[in-house]
């Protein structure tokens, strides 16, 4: 329980389960715990910390799938500052333990899940959580008690805790007071013999408490003890008359219900309902009696009745009258305690301990010590009065004697850093000067000083270190140790206790960093050595972390010469955590070169000093050699200059980034030729790049602290290829990443190092729509990261040898895959999209393919896009080949129609590119016409050889990799085959596209080129271009290569760069993440959706004509309850923007009409004009963004259009043109659109009209609003007569209603009324008395007549209506104020008639008034 002092509720119900006053019973006719709770805490030394949680709920529990989670507040904090997400199945009776990854191994033999952050420490809040909710916790969230919890064993410092075997429930309100000892057991630090299992007993129900006569007017209870959480709904407690006359009558029947959370069931009763003369309670089970039934017929002593299954419980009170009886065990008689009356009431001490014996019974204070509002009269070893708490005596008052000391007395080798703590045997004050220090050497000793949370420690800091050698006492007066309960009690003596301080090592010599470094790789001084330096950065503690840390020579202590390194590693082989950053640290130990780095293996540091800072050094990139970073190995270092992200291959692996200066790295072979120029370039980029790497050597970590803005990675927070940072900072490691796939090298480590600094800019920002490649029709190629849609079972091809499925490994991992590809797809459009990748397993319903386009259609809509079936198409099976994956082309049949041969390349020349085996997949081409023009073009497909494996001819070793010769072979044959017309169409207009394997300046590109194709990408973006990243180097690998004929017609290219630039763990896979990071690492949007880039090529066939299309609103739509002041249009292609004559951004190039009063549109065109009857709405302006062929029209001054039928034309019979001179719609038509806006009334929701007033007499306090009011713009109402001029704003209708409560001085417009201005019934609405107490607008409305004016302007206008009615109905009369009214009417409503009864308003003013001008 929480809230209650521990000083006097610290005995529970452990006590009494020790003694055997309960047992176990089976469960079965019991009720389960409801939910999960925490049954064991472990926080031992080190990283010795687990938490047990146990099941108890009858089911097994997905802890993943129930949003479980582990959440740490530290040292005070509201917010949480680690969460570990659950994962894994906890079956019902069994427990799930989650330990720190560095605990020790008995620890991690029990454990289900393991974490490696920096785990809680005693004073830190642990809540166990589901979804939002907190379902259990330890500690008081938001408070910091200083050290601990509780004391002794019983708290959450260096302790085990185990809930008590009778909670069934956690305690989930972390907002209170939290004492440990109410619902659990301590133990020693590192005890972990019970982690692993749990059992929880039911308790047998016992009367723990009653009060049956106090002073004053009585004030009684009775109260039940036993199991948490449990229903006692089916045992009664009942009072039996016991005094000469009445005897065996019962008086009181108390029935009972379910306990609380800590086993307690409260039971308050009136006054004088509980005999104050001779009585017995009996807890029964089943009672069947009735009240004043005598059980005692003969009054014997003898139940002659027995109207129950069993008595459970039974206590007497007997206060000696002659005759009177007491019929359950025990008595409390007069003097049973040496009183010399019988008690009004008593507790059980502790909760629930019975032995039948009426020494279990403690008398009650009559006084009511204990109740809250009464002092009572204090008696020790009296109970408190405690009603549904933990039962409690008056302590006995002892005066405070000293319980220990740290140091101990006679201590020697006391460190000079050391403080003195002074333990007493409860919570104390001490006067000033109370405990004095003197040493030999020091003499007095000046200290600061610091108590525990409880105030029965004081820890005495001396203000310097104690002195070498020097003998110190501790004197502690006792006059001036004060206790801190009621009664203020003093130390019987003074104490005095002494120490002796050792030796000060840090006054020894010992060799400088920098001579045992020496100026070469390998370190000059091996053996034991002694050093001293500062802490400038710490990874201790047990493996992944580098168990160790790194010290630097002082600044003032640093030699002149370059080539030293000032800075080593120091490893503690003994996992401690002994120096923090600062610390002025000697340590003696073995010098020696590991794995390349230098380091010093000690036993224990010395710590000589805190607070010490060392500069870092300035390096840059690129270094002048490869040796350059060895002099600053183990130094703290800082990277001025801006440090470009040029691979986050690694991120999710081992949280590390490659970083290089002036640029990301290039792929040398896609800038410079192959050979020399490339191998040089290569050079100088293996000098020009450093990898910055988290603190620990973890696989996988979580959380990868390296994402943008110096926090960590997630699916929002990526860190891209090209990001940046500028003053790096952290210490040069030269380790490995703790797996040999990322073996040693030199590191920068900033977190954990002194001054450490990472905070990355998004300088490469992600794009968050498709690339603007202009043209009437767009072609893209892309790779789909192995698309596979069956997991198991695969072969090459249709009924091909079995081979390992690739892509997704499963379900799950596959609905995380296909909507990241649907998502690029469809947000690019293609007509045409060029796929490598994909599950070579046919065309039928339940191929990859058709998986595919099935998703795809069921995002852009049925029948959106098509596949070509290359089997039907050239009645081969297998057509494409039988590798695993194949290529494919899908299009857009509205868009596209595929003509001539559907033509494939699968010849042992192109295959095999003159190798012994198969190497380059076939090649797929197919003629599409576009349905527009009639344009005919080819579009092909390929995926050749990659550099990954080694083919016949060896790699040269001039940069272009394994297999050029293979890839040059492949694309000569490509050519040869084009100038074959394969498919019978003579088209030149040829688009090459997918993933040749060959950077730009390598043999296969330049062949193509000198055949006579164009790199489409690098002629639109120059060496710039690149779809890739491979070793820290970008470049591009995915093309599209056009005949000359094809780039004539090109408007653009581009490569959407949603894949090479983002790191790989926030690609679909599950493998390698935790199962927070299942979550937190994945979205469904089109990032990394592959890891090649798609390329992106638009172009216009034969030169057709731009369309438009109004996107919203949505032509033929109906609007309800819409605020609509901006249209959108959006054109196929890019068009003039430029504000002149032709351009989209010109307003007047397009005509908005409102249908007039005929009902019908009059108006047809632009080039005809506005017609009669029709109503012409400004468009204002005009923005347009050439990125999406976007225009968004600002129309009607800003002021939302009013409900009506409208058109808009987007003029194409004279106006709008693309960037080459193509006229809209080929000047045949405009582009038309009509909409309507309603703002209809759920008639059948309301029931009442607005409460437009509040209490004249008083002023009101608002809740904090809930309800939005629409900005109407301009429109405001005025009403002459009155003097009221106030704006109008929106008043949503919420439920069966509108809430007008936040009105203040505004009219309120009632949507789903007609608008203001428009035709039919406009209903306004306005406070008569506000909630400040005063008048509000429509405070005079009922004084308006016949032929009063009420104007409403809106854009400039002035609407004025005549008032023709003015009555009064009642608050549900709704039909009267929304009727319809077919001409423009405005009705007023306010409220009318206050009754100070009813505390409302009786009735509502009406005022109706009709529109007679507008000017």
């Amino acid at each position: 329980m929480r809230g209650i002092t521990p000083k006097l509720f610290s005995l529970f119900v452990a006590f009494a389960m020790a003694l055997g006053m309960v047992g176990q019973v089976t469960r079965p006719a019991v009720a389960a715990p409801s939910e999960l709770f925490i049954s064991e805490y472990i926080e031992g030394s080190s990283n010795n910390k687990a938490i047990e949680i146990y099941n108890g709920t009858g089911s097994a529990i997905d802890l993943a799938a129930g949003g479980y989670k582990i959440q740490v507040y530290s040292n005070g904090s509201p917010t949480a500052g680690l969460t570990i997400n659950l994962t894994g199945t906890v079956a019902n009776g069994d427990v799930f333990v989650l330990a720190h990854a560095s605990a020790n191994a008995t620890i991690l033999a029990q454990a289900d899940q393991t974490n490696n952050a920096g785990w809680y420490n005693g004073d830190d809040a642990v809540v166990l959580v589901k979804g939002t909710t907190n379902i259990d916790v330890i500690g008081q969230i938001g408070y910091d008690p200083g050290t601990e919890w509780g004391s002794g064993l019983t708290s959450t410092a260096d302790n085990t805790l185990r809930r008590k075997g009778s909670i069934q429930a956690g305690d989930p309100d972390g907002s209170n007071a939290f004492d440990p000892s109410i619902q659990w057991d301590g133990y020693a630090v590192d005890t972990f013999g019970g982690l692993g299992s749990h059992t929880y007993t039911i308790l047998t129900p016992k009367i723990n408490e009653f009060s049956a006569s106090t002073v004053g007017t009585d004030v009684e209870f009775v109260e039940i003890f036993g199991t948490t959480n449990e229903d006692y709904s089916a045992y009664s407690v009942i009072s039996i008359e016991g005094d000469a006359t009445g005897q065996g009558y019962v008086d009181r029947i108390i029935s009972l219900g379910t306990t609380d959370a800590n086993g307690l069931y409260l039971a308050n009763l009136p006054a004088n309902a509980l005999e104050n003369g001779t009585m017995t309670l009996l807890l029964v089970k089943d009672f069947s009696g009735a009240l004043n039934t005598d059980l005692d017929t003969n009054n014997d002593g003898v139940f002659d009745l027995t109207p129950w299954t069993s008595i459970v419980d039974s206590v007497g009170v007997n206060d000696g009258g002659a005759g009177d009886i007491v019929y359950g065990s025990p008595s409390l008689g007069v003097a049973y305690d040496g009183q010399p009356y019988a008690p009004g009431g008593a507790s059980r001490i502790p909760d629930g301990y019975d032995t039948d014996a009426a020494s279990d019974w403690v008398r009650n204070d009559f006084d009511l010590a204990g109740i809250p509002g009464y002092t009572g009269t204090l008696v020790a070893g009296e109970a408190l009065n405690t009603p549904g708490m933990p039962n409690a005596t008056v302590p006995v008052d002892v005066a405070p004697t000293v319980a220990s000391t740290s140091p101990a007395d006679g201590a020697a080798d006391v460190p000079m850093s050391s403080n003195i703590t002074v333990t007493f045997s409860e919570p104390v004050d001490v006067a000033s000067g109370g405990i004095t220090v003197s040493c030999s050497t020091s003499g007095s000793v000046l200290v600061g000083v610091t108590w525990n949370g409880d105030h029965s420690a004081i820890t005495l800091d001396p203000a310097s270190n104690l002195v070498s050698l020097e003998t110190c006492t501790v004197s502690v007066t006792a006059s001036a140790v004060s206790d801190r309960d009621g009664t203020v009690d003093y130390m019987a003596s003074d104490y005095t206790f002494g120490f002796t301080v050792m030796q000060d090592p840090c006054v020894l010599s010992y060799t400088p960093i920098h001579t045992i470094q020496g100026t070469s790789d390998s370190m000059a001084l091996t053996g034991t050595q002694t050093t001293m330096g500062v802490v400038v950065a710490d990874f201790e503690g047990a493996s992944p972390n580098l168990r160790g840390f790194f010290l630097q020579e002082l600044d003032a202590n640093q030699d002149a010469d370059p080539l030293t390194s000032e800075g080593i590693f120091v490893f503690e082989g003994s996992n401690a955590n002994s120096v923090s950053i600062g610390d002025l640290v000697r340590v003696t130990g073995t010098a020696s070169d590991y794995q390349g780095q230098s380091q010093i293996s000690v036993g224990t540091p010395v710590v000589c000093g805190t607070g010490y800072s060392v500069t870092p050094t300035a390096v840059t990139l690129p270094v002048a050699d490869a040796t350059t970073l060895e002099r600053y190995e183990g130094m703290l270092v800082t990277f001025p200059q801006q440090l470009f992200v040029s691979e986050n291959y690694y991120l999710g692996r081992f949280g590390q980034v490659t970083l290089s200066s002036g640029d990301r790295l290039d792929q040398p072979t896609a800038v410079v030729d192959p050979g020399a120029p490339a191998l040089a370039l290569d050079a100088a980029n293996q000098l020009n790049k450093i990898i910055v790497d988290d603190a620990t050597n973890t696989q996988n970590p979580d959380p990868i602290v390296f994402g943008r803005g110096g926090n960590p990675l997630s699916a929002s927070n990526t860190l891209r290829g090209g990001d940046s940072i500028t003053g790096l900072t952290g210490v040069m490691t030269y380790t490995w990443s703790g797996d040999a796939t990322s073996g040693n090298a030199y590191r920068v480590r900033p977190v954990t190092s002194m001054g450490g600094y990472y905070n990355f800019a998004a300088t490469n920002p992600r794009p968050t729509a498709a690339p603007e490649v202009g043209g009437s029709a767009k072609i893209v190629g892309m790779n789909l990261l192995n698309y596979f849609n069956t997991f198991s079972g695969c072969t090459n091809g249709v009924g091909g040898a079995a081979t390992d499925c690739r892509g997704a490994e499963n379900t799950t991992e596959f609905n995380r895959q296909w909507p990241k590809t649907v998502a690029a797809m469809t947000t690019l459009n293609a007509d045409v999209f060029g796929v490598v990748e994909l599950e070579n397993d046919g065309y039928g319903a339940g191929s990859a393919i058709q998986d595919l386009v099935d998703k795809l259609n069921a995002v852009a809509g049925a029948g959106t896009y098509a596949f070509i079936d290359v089997d039907t198409n050239t009645g081969i099976v297998n057509a494409l080949g039988t590798d695993a994956i194949r290529n494919a082309l899908i299009y857009k049949p509205a868009n596209v129609t595929p003509v001539g041969t559907t033509a494939v390349l699968n010849s042992t020349t192109f295959v095999n590119g003159g190798d012994s085996a198969a190497r380059n997949r076939v090649s797929l081409l197919q003629a599409f016409e576009d349905n527009d023009t009639g344009a005919v073009f080819l579009v092909n497909v390929n995926h050749l050889k990659s550099k990954g494996t080694a083919c016949d001819i060896a790699d040269a070793g001039d940069g272009q990799g394994n297999c050029n010769t293979v890839r040059v072979n492949g694309v000569n044959a490509l050519m040869a085959w084009f100038a074959s017309d394969p498919t019978g169409t003579g088209d030149p207009d040829i688009v090459m596209l997918g993933d040749l394997n060959s950077y730009a300046k390598e043999d296969p590109i330049k062949a193509l080129e000198a055949g006579g194709f164009i790199n489409a990408a690098s002629a639109y973006l120059g060496d710039a271009a690149y779809s890739y990243v491979y070793n820290e180097n970008v470049g591009a690998l995915d093309y599209a290569m056009v005949s000359s004929s094809f780039y004539a017609q090109t408007s653009g290219v581009q490569e959407w760069h949603i894949n090479a630039d983002e790191p790989v763990v926030l690609d679909y896979n599950t493998n390698y993440i935790s199962a927070g990071q299942i979550v937190s690492l994945y979205d469904a949007g089109f990032y990394r959706m592959a890891d090649h880039d798609p390329v992106v090529v638009g172009f216009n066939p034969d030169g057709t004509s731009p369309a438009a299309a109004v996107s919203s609103p949505t032509n033929g739509t109906v609007l309800t309850n819409a605020h609509i002041n901006e249209l959108t249009v959006v054109f196929s292609r890019d068009v003039m923007h430029d504000g002149g004559e032709y351009a989209a951004d010109n307003p007047a190039n397009y005509l908005l009409v409102e249908q007039g009063s005929n009902n019908l549109f009059d108006t047809t065109s632009c080039g005809d004009g506005l017609q009669p009857d029709d109503v012409q709405i400004t468009v204002n302006s005009v923005e347009y963004d050439p990125a999406t062929f976007t225009a968004v029209l600002a129309i009607n001054g800003g002021t939302s259009l009013p409900e009506g039928d409208y058109r808009l034309f987007v003029c194409g019979t004279s106006s709008i043109r693309d960037l080459v001179g193509n006229v809209l719609n080929g000047g045949l038509f405009d582009t038309i659109s009509d909409f309507g806006i309603r703002f209809p009334v759920d008639a059948a929701a309301v029931v009442e009209l607005p409460a437009t007033g509040f209490a004249p007499d008083r002023v009101t306090e608002l809740p904090a609003q809930t309800v939005s009011y629409a900005d109407l713009g301009s429109l405001w109402l005025e009403i002459p007569r009155l003097s009221v001029k106030t704006a109008i704003v929106g008043v949503p209708q919420s439920g069966s209603s509108w809430d007008v409560s936040w009105l203040g001085a505004q009219a309120g417009w009632l949507e789903g009324s007609a608008f203001p201005t428009a035709r039919g019934n406009a209903v306004l609405t306005g406070h008569v008395w506000d909630a400040l107490n005063r008048p509000g607008p429509f405070y005079g409305l009922g004084t308006l007549a016949y032929g009063d004016r009420v104007v409403v302007h809106s854009g400039g206008k002035a609407y004025t209506y005549e008032v023709r009615q003015v009555m009064s109905v009642s608050a549900s009369n709704v039909n009267a104020v929304l009727k319809h009214q077919e001409e423009a009417w405005l009705t007023l409503v306010t409220c009318q008639g206050w009754n100070a009864s009813t505390d409302q308003y009786d009735y509502r003013t009406l005022i109706r008034a009709v529109l007679v001008d507008v000017r």
